[in-house]
């Protein structure tokens, strides 16, 4: 009942509204960062207990917050963390 209401954000395109008036979003220049080995092990040690792990794995291992906050101990085992990869693939949805 919810989703008739109120479809999801993937049904609509939330800068229609800016590209029809002629508008643009704003661009922000950055510069990247490249973190050294020995600034990745500054940021482990200060990390709270808690959350330890999950730098580690997402400093050593390049995993994304979600990836890493999905790997548990059971995942662990002699220095090694096991990655499974699932792939999904719906053929009735067609490409946009």
């Amino acid at each position: 009942m919810a989703l008739n209401s109120h479809p999801p954000l993937v049904d609509r395109n939330p800068v229609t509204r800016l590209v029809a008036r002629g508008q643009k979003l704003k661009i922000e220049k950055y510069q990247p960062v490249v973190v050294d080995g020995e600034a990745i092990e500054r940021l482990i040690d200060a990390t709270d207990p808690a959350y330890r792990l999950e730098i580690v794995l997402m400093g050593h291992l390049a995993l994304r917050w979600g990836e890493a906050m999905g790997v548990g101990v059971g995942h662990i085992k002699d220095g090694q963390v096991l990655i499974r990869q699932q792939v999904i693939e719906n053929r009735e949805v067609k490409r946009r």
